[in-house]
């Protein structure tokens, strides 16, 4: 994306709203072109697709070297510190513990990717609305959906025992 904005300046179109009435055939011809390139990309895929599946016959024990010198060489290649292999290390061990005490990986990604948007917009929000956001009709509902959500697994359990219990009087 920086790329594309690079280019755009250096050519003299300006990103933005205007730029659809300004420069409506770049527009229509990067439109086609993303266009293109999904149907060629779908179009590999499908071809490819036998292909992909064998990968995952592949034993552990020859894929995980692969995977971790390609980790490794990532982590180094991105910001050119050798302390971010610790980083790397330190989240291997979390990611075994949290594994051996069944505790969700991916929520725990999910929560680390998109911790620092939550933050930031919230911040934001609080700011435009002031402290009194949450108690907004969207924020509520949001947060009542999530406690419905979080506690469902409990509440189910719990009918569940109360129903056989109510059949067995």
């Amino acid at each position: 994306m920086t790329l594309m904005l690079a280019a755009f300046a250096i050519v003299g179109v300006s990103p933005g709203p205007r730029m659809m009435t300004d420069n409506l055939p770049l527009v229509l011809t990067i439109l086609l072109g993303v266009a293109l390139a999904n149907l060629i990309g779908g179009a590999i895929c499908l071809l490819a697709a036998p292909y992909m599946v064998k990968l995952t016959s592949i034993h552990v024990d020859f894929l995980f070297p692969v995977i971790l010198v390609m980790t490794l060489a990532g982590v180094y290649v991105a910001t050119q510190s050798p302390l971010n292999f610790v980083v790397v290390l330190a989240t291997g061990i979390l990611g075994i513990i949290m594994k051996v005490y069944g505790y969700s990986r991916p929520a725990l990604i999910l929560g680390f990717a998109l911790g620092e948007m939550f933050e930031n917009y919230s911040l934001l929000s609080i700011k435009i609305y002031g402290p009194l956001f949450f108690l907004r009709p969207i924020p509520i509902a949001l947060l009542a959906i999530a406690i419905i959500v979080l506690c469902y697994p409990r509440l189910h359990r719990f009918f569940a025992g109360w129903s056989r219990r109510r059949a067995n009087l």
